[in-house]
Formats: C-alpha cells, sequence, structure tokens
C-alpha cells in the first residue's frame, strides 16, 4: 500500500490536475471481499508524514548519486556531415 500511496504523492506533485481526496480500497486475493476501504482527505497525519518522509527520502538518494561528467562541446569531426544536397536541375 505503501507504493501506492507513495506513487499517487509523486504523481500529485508532479501534475497539478491530481489531488486530493486518495480513496485507497484492496480487495482480497480470488475474493469480492473488501479488506481495506480508506480515504485520505488533504492535511491527512497519516499521507503528510509519508510525503515528507518520501521527499526526504528522495534527496538524501539523489545527494548520493555520482556527478555527471563534464561534457566538452563536440568537435567538427564529432559532428555528421550533412547529407549531400541534389543536383537543382
Amino acid at each position: 500500500m505503501k507504493c501506492v500511496l507513495v506513487s499517487f504523492d509523486s504523481t500529485m506533485r508532479s501534475n497539478l490536475s491530481v489531488g486530493m481526496p486518495i480513496d485507497l480500497v484492496c480487495c482480497e486475493r480470488d475474493r469480492l471481499k473488501l479488506s481495506v476501504r480508506h480515504r485520505f482527505e488533504r492535511g491527512d497525519a497519516y499521507f503528510s508524514a509519508l510525503s515528507k518522509e518520501w521527499s526526504k527520502g528522495v534527496r538524501a538518494v539523489f545527494r548520493r548519486l555520482p556527478a555527471v561528467p563534464v561534457l566538452l562541446p563536440p568537435t567538427s569531426r564529432d559532428v555528421p556531415a550533412p547529407p549531400p544536397s541534389e543536383p537543382s536541375l
């Protein structure tokens, strides 16, 4: 369930048309019985804590990622020659 909620949190951050409330419903495997039903409203304590911790974790991992190597501008030999133009008639 945490993966679903983290996915919603990320989606809400990247797409302003997605927002609260989030209705979470789970069914038991091979049964049509609902085992969980919960609505997360704006300001929900659990969802807010999950969102905050996920953001902190992503930032921490981002800081540990290796630096991008410095890219040098392409030289003339790195740029492919343009295709030959067709002769005009």
